[in-house]
């Protein structure tokens, strides 16, 4: 009887001692399994706290759309993402137009009156944190673009006021300062075509400038019999972008931006 309670107690104790080691190997297990799963998902750069930073590691719901998504969607507006690509992010055209887009995140955002220049919208957007404050004209064709970033949630702290929904952040390719040319062309049916150059050109003083620049038509989808009269769901859209960046040192940059565009887009 002695040997065998001897035998429970020694087996309890090799239990106690056994069961935090497993544990502990299981914690590293999943530690590596992590660190192995952080290592393979490749690196994307956002802006939406206003600085550089990993996407990881920025504590903010957020969904991003680089560049060669958007070229792979064919995306040339802010209408094409309309289509559900962005998840919580909705934007559709004001009464079937294009030129005027209602964007909602999360179901927050809704215009009653989109014709109205002076209602304020409930989701905030930006191209390079500066702000387009009204519906009419976020149709117009994006020039070259880094990142499409939409926070979700109210981002007030870090974009101001009109954010209760949240905040579509589109962030425009810099210059690099060294010569190249990008041009890219397409044709379709419904006499559609779009055209693309964006031209870098050598830094100059540490000053670097680019410039984009952008064409997309189509034809109308449904003929107006009307004389005179123009045809449904037609666009024309023509855009042009300069911008200049200077950076004397590694950890200074300033830049300046100017860009002119043309929408002409009929109803649906």
């Amino acid at each position: 009887m002695t040997l065998q309670h001897s035998w429970l107690a020694t087996t309890a104790f090799a239990l106690i001692l056994l069961v935090p080691a497993t544990a502990f190997a299981a914690d590293e297990a999943a530690a590596a399994a992590v660190d192995a799963a952080a290592e393979s998902l490749p690196e994307i750069m956002v802006t939406a706290q206003k600085r550089a930073e990993n996407m990881q590691q920025t504590p903010i719901s957020l969904s991003v759309m680089r560049n060669e998504d958007l070229v792979n969607r064919h995306v040339t507006s802010l209408i094409d993402l309309g289509d559900g690509a962005i998840p919580s992010l909705k934007i559709a055209p004001f009464y079937a137009r294009n030129s005027a887009l209602i964007v909602n995140i999360r179901g927050i955002g809704v215009l009653s009156d989109g014709n109205q220049p002076a209602r304020d919208q409930g989701v905030g957007v930006y191209i390079d944190g500066v702000y387009l404050g009204r519906a009419q004209g976020l149709g117009t064709a994006l020039f070259d673009i880094e990142n499409i970033e939409v926070l979700k949630g109210p981002q007030g702290t870090l974009f101001g006021r009109n954010t209760e929904g949240g905040a579509v952040n589109i962030v425009t390719r810099k210059p690099s300062g060294e010569f190249h040319i990008n041009a890219t062309g397409g044709v379709g049916n419904f006499g559609t075509y779009k055209g693309e150059i964006h031209v870098d050109l050598p830094s100059f003083n540490d000053i670097g400038v680019k410039i984009d620049g952008v064409v997309a038509h189509r034809d109308p989808l449904v003929k107006n019999p009307l004389e005179g009269a123009q045809g449904f769901n037609q666009y024309n859209k023509q855009g042009l972008h300069l911008e200049a960046l200077w950076q004397p040192a590694p950890n200074f940059s300033a830049g300046y931006s100017f860009d002119i565009s043309k929408d002409e887009s009929t109803s649906l």
